[in-house]
């Protein structure tokens, strides 16, 4: 028992009661800094990882997309020109060359058809229709 004009030590060796400095930590043995810069960039960076595991699995279903059309146009390429050689390369790229003619000729009627929808969007807003 300690007599009475002594202080008695706690059980860390500290005749204050307070932890030293190097011990002030949680219960984890994080550093309360630790604690807040993981609080503060914790969310942030959780989302990251998400957004990397997202993009990972994106990329992984691409090339998986990419090779299956890869493998197609190989075969199709292999039935077309090699096996039964009904159709000329010549032939295959003049309908290439129209189906984008066509293409373009689409994009200016959806350019124009725009076009004329924002003008009876206009004409309606005047009219009070």
């Amino acid at each position: 028992m300690a007599e009475q004009g002594q202080s008695r030590s706690d059980d860390t060796g500290n005749e204050s009661g307070h932890r030293p400095d190097n011990e002030d930590q949680d219960i984890e043995g994080h550093h309360p800094i630790e604690l807040i810069a993981h609080s503060i960039l914790g969310g942030p960076l959780d989302r990251l990882q998400e957004d990397f595991e997202s993009l990972g699995s994106s990329q992984y279903i691409l090339l998986n997309r990419i090779r299956l059309i890869e493998e197609r146009l190989e075969s199709l390429k292999t039935v077309m020109f090699e096996e039964e050689n009904t159709l000329d390369e010549k032939e295959v790229l003049e309908g290439i060359e129209k189906v984008k003619q066509i293409r373009k000729r689409l994009y200016s009627t959806l350019k124009t058809l725009d076009k004329v929808e924002k003008r009876v969007e206009f004409v309606a807003q005047k009219t009070g229709t």
